[in-house]
């Protein structure tokens, strides 16, 4: 299902499920247990559940997200540097042997907005331009292997039978060029007889067919398409150009999205992230259903709701995944609309001071003993958030946002607040909330090891240089394709 974000994001006055909010929270306080158990409403189209349903059953879906979350953790010399969350903090988050970063690291600059008497002029927002969709490419069919325009093609969910049809192929005796997949029309483009960037593709899948016998459906390179939707421009259009020999080649915005997700799923790049770790497939929680272990709370609806409001309003997508919530994972963010209530009285009210009540009226507080003793004021708030889904390749000629796909999510919690109503802290309603978020920091640039020796310029019309073959298979025997190629066709692309 394709829904404008314009659409998705300012269409909340539609309720999360066919309770009220009113509702919702009345379940919550008669049996807390059981709603924290239950995944947050969802709606924009069917949820992709990538996991397969022995890792959903066991949690071990949680194990691969942990390790995926160890990669987004910068390298230093012998140290290994992963923040995040100070438990009962905004201004800093840190973790062993990390200096402590100040939340303006994340928001990238502006004034920060925290306090809850203006919240009611940031209830909703959305992202002035739309990153772009794309299939996650997954490895089971060969990453950007996957042959996506030959009709031929097995798309079987056996990685070894689509193997054995792209590997009997020989892509520069192919007569239909437009049959190739992205990986194969760049090892052309570049004169690469060895296909080495589709073999390393293709190579990514490998090791878990021979390890285990079959590569998951659920592995791909979303934390490539993640990043690279909104760092990069949308490719709008096709684009000929002229190969190493001198072909003429038609690559589809399709095709120019796949390079671009390798790209960034391939290369280093300054990520800035905030969330906890937990390890635990199973973690405790106490009568109310609450986690107790403090890793194993993820990031602090506080930090949350001050990350999504300042970001959105500057226009700042980032990703973000939900821990528990096996059906998101690296989505990148497009909007929001929340709604205040009352915790006490349940009702909902037009402003944040409205609904902010004292600590010591808060009689019916389930959470009482994890209040944070700076805490003055509680306010609850019912946060919608609209983020951008995965789509499939096409062959189409052209692509605009209105062929996204999007999708949103309501997630219940409250904010504690200090004796100046400043944001401190906060509790979920839901253990499905979002766990981690992460982002490119402003002005990164993905660049594969083949780039830095480029110094020729490639002009549009003419052949590729000779200057860049030798780099481009450089690069490709890292999964790489060069910034420097991705780079020429999306500007011309526009």
């Amino acid at each position: 299902m394709k829904i404008q974000t314009a659409f998705l994001v300012f269409c909340f006055s539609v309720t999360a499920s066919a309770q009220t909010l009113r509702q919702q929270l009345q379940e919550f306080h008669r049996n807390p247990a059981a709603f924290m158990a239950r995944l947050p409403p969802k709606a924009g189209r069917a949820p992709r559940a990538p996991f397969s349903k022995k890792d959903v059953e066991t949690g071990d879906f949680l194990l691969h997200k942990d390790g995926f979350r160890k990669n987004l953790c910068r390298q230093i010399g012998s140290r290994r540097f992963c923040p995040a969350l100070k438990q009962r903090g905004l201004r800093n988050f840190a973790e062993i042997d990390v200096a402590p970063q100040s939340i303006e690291s994340f928001i990238e600059g502006g004034p920060i907005v925290r306090s809850a008497r203006v919240l009611e002029r940031y209830k909703e927002g959305r992202v002035r331009q739309q990153p772009w969709s794309d299939t996650y490419w997954p490895l089971y069919r060969g990453g950007l292997g996957d042959r996506y325009a030959d009709p031929n093609y097995p798309r079987s969910s056996d990685w070894a039978q689509n193997f054995r049809y792209a590997m009997n192929l020989d892509i520069f005796a192919e007569p239909q060029k437009e049959r190739l997949s992205p990986s194969e029309k760049y090892d052309f483009l570049v004169g690469d007889r060895q296909k080495t960037l589709t073999r390393a593709n293709w190579d990514q899948g490998r090791y878990y067919q021979e390890t285990y016998g079959s590569v998951e459906r659920w592995m791909g390179l979303c934390h490539g398409w993640a990043p690279a939707s909104y760092m990069l421009p949308r490719p709008k259009r096709s684009v000929v150009v002229k190969t190493s020999d001198g072909t003429q080649l038609k690559f589809l915005p399709s095709d120019i999205k796949g390079l671009a997700t390798q790209l960034w799923a391939s290369t280093n790049t300054n990520t800035l992230f905030i969330g906890g770790r937990c390890n635990d497939k199973k973690p405790k929680v106490d009568e109310n259903g609450r986690v107790i272990d403090t890793d194993c709370f993820d990031t602090n609806p506080g930090l949350f709701h001050v990350l999504l409001i300042n970001r959105i309003q500057q226009s700042r997508p980032f990703i973000f995944d939900a821990s528990y919530d096996y059906e998101v994972w690296n989505q990148p963010v497009l909007g929001y609309s929340n709604t205040f209530f009352n915790p006490q009285t349940l009702q909902e009210t037009d402003t944040a001071m409205a609904a902010a009540i004292p600590l010591e009226q808060y009689t019916i507080d389930k959470f009482k003993r994890y209040r944070s003793p700076s805490a003055k004021y509680v306010v609850g708030i019912q946060m919608r958030v609209a983020y951008l889904a995965e789509t499939q390749a096409t062959v189409s000629e052209t692509n605009s946002p209105s062929e996204d796909s999007g999708l949103w999510a309501a997630y219940t919690y409250d904010l504690e607040l200090d004796g100046e109503y400043n944001i401190i802290g906060g509790e979920w309603y839901n253990n499905a909330h979002p766990d981690f978020v992460w982002t490119p920091s402003l002005g990164s640039k993905a660049l594969s090891v083949g780039d830095y020796s480029i110094q020729e310029r490639w002009q549009q019309g003419a052949q590729i240089p000779g200057s860049w073959l030798g780099p481009a298979v450089q690069s490709s025997r890292h999964a790489q394709p060069l910034a420097h190629v991705v780079e020429s066709l999306l500007a011309w692309a526009q």
